[in-house]
């Protein structure tokens, strides 16, 4: 998980507080927590379809 968000880290940056090394580390952990957040949301998104196409399970709750 990165420690910082992506305003932080470019601020760290400029003023000298972190390396290009670092930074592009940091980056590519926010990525990756965008990327896994993402993912989710599609797959919430792909079952609250197929509810409403009718493809969904019967007798199932509504997704809100």
């Amino acid at each position: 998980m990165s420690a910082y968000g992506l305003d932080e880290v470019i601020l760290k940056w400029k003023v000298g507080k972190l390396t290009v090394e670092q930074a592009i580390g940091q980056i590519l952990l926010l990525i990756q927590e965008r990327d896994e957040r993402l993912q989710e949301l599609e797959g919430r998104l792909h079952a609250v379809r197929q509810v409403a196409d009718g493809d969904g399970e019967q007798g199932g709750e509504t997704p809100r």
